[in-house]
């Protein structure tokens, strides 16, 4: 509580400033504008490095969050797992895996199987597991990959989550889960 928390969440639905927020906060455009200009002249720098339009807005998600000072940040994939931008954050004080779909067949496979393989890439030593599916494979490959890490993997069920509220731009819930 009292601390600055930023958020870094893909797609947008009407503004890309949607993307980037501390606590209730969205980037201004003006704000927005002048991170855009400073990696534009950083990436310009390097003649062989284009990033993606992902890649580009997690980096100015990254320096929004350093010249803000927050002290937490919660990110959203993009792609997910093993080749996701954000994969590069060494030490995260959480890995949170939502249901699996097939979804970026393309870069992540043809099966479900295969997408929650590359998907428990994001999986790191020292960092805890939460997770939520529908599947028993789905769960086999996620614990498999926590237990090679040597981390502690908790799965929630929908059971477990109660007080859910839709509103028109986010969803309260509460948790309710025994931590071991």
């Amino acid at each position: 509580k009292g601390q600055k928390t930023g958020v870094f969440t893909s797609p947008h639905l009407v503004s890309v400033c949607e993307r980037f927020r501390i606590g209730t906060e969205y980037i201004s455009e003006e704000e927005f504008l002048s991170v855009f200009c400073f990696l534009c002249d950083k990436i310009n720098e390097y003649d062989r490095y284009h990033p993606t339009f992902f890649e580009f807005m997690f980096f100015m998600a990254m320096i929004w969050f350093e010249r803000r000072q927050v002290s937490y940040i919660i990110l959203e994939t993009g792609l997910g797992g093993r080749l996701d931008a954000t994969n590069v954050i060494q030490k995260p004080a959480m890995t949170v895996i939502t249901h699996i779909g097939l979804d970026h067949v393309e870069y992540l496979g043809e099966t479900i199987a295969e997408i929650a393989a590359e998907k428990a890439g994001i999986i790191k030593p020292g960092c805890p597991l939460v997770f939520t599916d529908t599947s028993d494979e789905v769960t086999a490959i996620l614990k498999e990959r926590a237990k090679k890490c040597g981390i502690e993997a908790f799965y929630v069920e929908k059971t477990d989550i109660d007080a859910v509220k839709i509103h028109e731009k986010f969803i309260d819930f509460c948790i309710t889960y025994g931590y071991h």
